[in-house]
């Protein structure tokens, strides 16, 4: 007979089916291997798709199969309170349950609101799928129609590796003269009023390899979409605080630092044209890095750890979805 096995996971009418001689009324304990998923006694919890299902009955008998979990009536997350997390590790104020073994993670940061009362100035909120995480996310705000100090309110962001946090899944920190490979691919979509926030990948270089135990040397930020501030502020610096970049691609980018390479300072990387980075191009970020060191910004004994990408919001309403996300990180591809 064919035995059905139900499974309690984060996504809602899943089940796979055992073809299996196995009697019926015995109860089975089961367990599952296969790509991102983690198992304790009968509970799946389930980060992709294709696993391998073994049913097993007291007296040894079992009946194994390699199968594909549909995502019917799938139940999203929705995280919507100041400096919440999922997927951090050892917990720390998480969010959402289960865990997922993947080297993500997100954050809620609303560190520059100042005196504004959330659910009464401001709302934020980052809608997930625990089945396709980081991918298909969902960023919402609404905040004062009056600009923020600095021009960001928030970042909530995914996080791959380190960035202030760890996933329940590390990757192994990097000297920036050891990196071979370092790129992103990301597929997004903007609403709202774009020309006030900007979609940024951000991140620390750290002096040695552990994150935390020390400051940061150096932060970067590259941007994807622009806020519109962005162009007239660059133009007007001063040169010894830019330079221009060429991509292997050809694209040409300005990086900019106010101030000037100093160390703790945040040196940022923006089109030359200021336009949109387009979907699924592969940034570079190696080469990013390297153009900076060659400029004498940025030591090649500095450490990479991890990465975010999230919107700083200077104002007004605005929404954007990460519909995909990867990485080749020194060969190894994400996620």
């Amino acid at each position: 007979m064919r035995t059905w096995i139900s499974f309690r996971t984060p996504i809602r009418g899943i089940r796979v089916g055992v073809g299996a001689s196995l009697p019926a009324a015995r109860v089975y304990r089961v367990s599952a291997t296969g790509a991102k998923v983690s198992n304790i006694g009968s509970t799946v919890m389930l980060a992709g798709l294709a696993i391998t299902v073994t049913a097993h009955d007291a007296v040894g008998a079992t009946a194994s199969t390699t199968v594909t979990a549909t995502q019917s009536g799938a139940a999203p997350v929705t995280m919507s309170q100041d400096w919440a997390n999922y997927n951090l590790q050892n917990g720390g104020g998480d969010f959402a349950n289960p865990y997922m073994p993947i080297p993500f993670y997100a954050h809620q940061s609303p560190y520059n609101v100042g005196s504004l009362v959330r659910g009464t100035d401001y709302t934020t909120s980052v809608v997930f799928h625990p089945s396709t995480f980081p991918n298909n996310t969902v960023f919402t705000w609404s905040f004062p129609e009056v600009a923020a100090s600095g021009h960001v309110y928030n970042f909530d962001s995914i996080d791959f590796g380190y960035n202030t946090g760890a996933p329940q899944t590390p990757i192994p920190a990097f000297q920036i003269q050891n990196l071979t490979t370092l790129t992103a691919t990301t597929n997004y979509s903007l609403s709202g009023e774009t020309q006030f926030f900007n979609i940024i990948y951000d991140f620390f270089v750290y002096p040695t390899s552990t994150p935390g135990a020390q400051s940061t040397a150096h932060e970067f930020s590259i941007t994807l979409h622009c806020q519109n501030y962005e162009a007239a502020a660059v133009t007007g610096l001063a040169s010894n605080l830019k330079f221009n970049y060429t991509d292997s691609q050809g694209t040409q980018w300005i990086i900019y630092d106010y101030g000037g390479g100093a160390i703790g300072s945040q040196i940022v990387i923006d089109r030359a044209d200021f336009a949109d980075v387009p979907n699924n191009y592969v940034i570079d970020i190696k080469g990013i890095i390297n153009a900076a060191v060659a400029h004498g910004w940025v030591s090649a004994n500095e450490w990479f750890v991890g990465i975010g990408l999230g919107a700083e919001p200077a104002q007004g309403n605005g929404s954007w979805t990460l519909n995909s996300w990867s990485f080749n990180y020194n060969g190894t591809i994400y996620p």
